[in-house]
């Protein structure tokens, strides 16, 4: 029973901490939008801002399994 147990808390842990991972690029991609909204005043076509250029480094590298998540 013990095994058993230990078993199911090390499956649970390694699903914590990949999902941790996926809800920390969420956060970093949201903070990331905020910034270049801010900058470009709603991201007008008109307007630049290296806040942009940031954000889509991010999307570009982002991988397939946090846009599924």
């Amino acid at each position: 029973m013990r095994h058993r147990y230990d078993c199911i808390k090390a499956a649970m842990d390694i699903l914590r901490d990949s999902n941790t991972g996926y809800l920390q690029m969420v956060d970093q991609i949201e903070k990331l939008y905020e910034k270049a909204n801010e900058a470009t005043d709603g991201f007008t076509w008109r307007s630049y801002a290296p806040e942009v250029d940031e954000l889509d480094r991010l999307i570009e590298n982002i991988l397939q399994e946090v846009w599924l998540q």
